[in-house]
Parts: C-alpha cells; sequence; structure tokens
C-alpha cells in the first residue's frame, strides 16, 4: 500500500509514469503505520496509468528463510 507522494528517481522533460520507470514512493509496511521512502518499478501499462498505478518494490535484499 502506497501513501503520500511519489517522485521519479530519474528526471525526464514529461514527468508522467511509463512502464519500467523508477519512482521513490512512500511504502506503507504490513502490520505497521509506518511508511519509509523506497523504489518501486512501474509495471502498468500507459493505458492502465490514468486510472490506477501498478508497481512493484525494488529491493538488493535477499528473502529470509
Amino acid at each position: 500500500m502506497l501513501g503520500g507522494i511519489m517522485r521519479r528517481m530519474t528526471y525526464t522533460m514529461s514527468g508522467r509514469m511509463k512502464q519500467g520507470d523508477v519512482w521513490l514512493a512512500n511504502v506503507l509496511f504490513k502490520g505497521t503505520r509506518q511508511t519509509k521512502q523506497r523504489p518501486v518499478v512501474i509495471v502498468g501499462n500507459e493505458l492502465a496509468l490514468d486510472v490506477d498505478v501498478i508497481i512493484s518494490p525494488v529491493t538488493s535484499q535477499q528473502p529470509r528463510n
């Protein structure tokens, strides 16, 4: 779940979200009310982005067992 504003990590003239772009988003963590700014990749296509933004979080951490 996201809260707040998403910021693009790299600058372009259009400022519009496109599939494959990396943005910084305030991500709400499960079981808490805290948000942290984390990178996310836009996975929705351009037609869907006018209605909903579909994202996938990005991490360099290995999953815990």
